[in-house]
């Protein structure tokens, strides 16, 4: 018996009906507030400076 395979985000996406779809695209509509950003706190910034220093993996 096999495993049903998990639906990847944008299949889970593309399932919704409309009206969740365009609630879902209205977040990304509006505009960004510059006081909504704040600097990264020292935890976080060891974590994007390990991320962004990382090297790409070879394709298998």
């Amino acid at each position: 018996m096999a495993k049903d395979k998990k639906k990847s985000p944008i299949e889970a996406f593309l399932a919704l009906p409309d009206s969740d779809k365009n609630r879902i695209a209205a977040q990304y509509d509006k505009r960004f507030d510059p006081g909504e950003f704040h600097p990264l706190t020292v935890a976080k910034n060891k974590l994007w400076e390990k991320a962004k220093n990382r090297r790409p993996r070879k394709p298998s």
